[in-house]
């Protein structure tokens, strides 16, 4: 009998990618609160001070150099700040989107013989959205450089805030935004219940692009809640999850 180690391995990968990120993004606050209140980075995040001072200290390099990932500056090498971006931008879709695969990785009977077409299907939902985070990042590395984000990352205007905000909410109660949501959960569901051979590299790329057409306002609405704010991030992940859950 062939062992089923090596679709027991890319869940627990996948699943260990999801709660690292989630850890780099709680010790980046941790960090932040050195030196600021976190309450500067959003709504909601005054509700994480307590038990910080004692997570990370002054002289922690660690948290050191992840406030330096998620505070890039507004000045320097355009390069560089583009590249700050996209370290943020790839931790959140590993924290926020990984988890919508989790019901595809199977690791019970026959995921011995298909684990190879899992690990497939993974690279191609992931390429996508790593697509997703070098264009988010090309925007706020332009917002950054306009100087349209302050220190901490939140948007300087609050029109701009209130408008992005208005414009996510108003996609995804749109006929639009409706109809991608099915679109995204009726394609989840084929999948689910078809047989494993179908969970291929294309596949993975088509829900990918089919969860980016329902989900991409409601990412980028994090320019306008504070790009570090926990408390977004975590009801937008659930929003997501919510989704998701409907047709299954």
């Amino acid at each position: 009998m062939q062992s089923t180690w090596p679709a027991v391995l890319l869940r627990e990968t996948v699943t260990g990618l999801v709660v690292l990120s989630w850890l780099v993004l709680l010790y980046q606050v941790a960090a932040f609160s050195i030196q600021r209140d976190i309450a500067a980075l959003g709504p909601g995040m005054e509700l994480l001070q307590i038990g910080f001072d004692w997570a990370v200290g002054a002289d922690n390099e660690i948290g050191k150099f992840l406030l330096s990932i998620c505070s890039a500056a507004t000045s320097g090498e355009a390069r560089t700040i583009y590249l700050a971006c996209f370290g943020m931008w790839m931790i959140k879709v590993c924290a926020m989107m990984l988890p919508a695969i989790f019901p595809f990785l199977e690791t019970g009977k026959g995921s011995q013989r298909n684990w190879h077409k899992s690990l497939s299907f993974v690279c191609g939902f992931s390429s996508v959205w790593i697509g997703f985070a070098a264009l988010a990042a090309g925007l706020q590395s332009l917002f950054q450089i306009n100087q349209l984000l302050d220190e901490t990352l939140v948007l300087n205007s609050s029109v701009v805030s209130v408008g992005l905000i208005a414009f996510a909410v108003g996609y995804r109660v749109s006929a639009i935004g409706k109809v991608a949501r099915k679109h995204c959960n009726t394609y989840a569901v084929y999948l689910k219940r078809a047989d494993h051979s179908s969970m291929q590299f294309r596949t993975g790329t088509a829900l990918g692009m089919k969860c980016i057409k329902c989900c991409w306002p409601m990412m980028l609405v994090m320019l306008a809640f504070g790009m570090m704010n926990l408390v977004a991030m975590a009801f937008l992940t659930a929003l997501g999850i919510w989704d998701r859950s409907q047709n299954w």
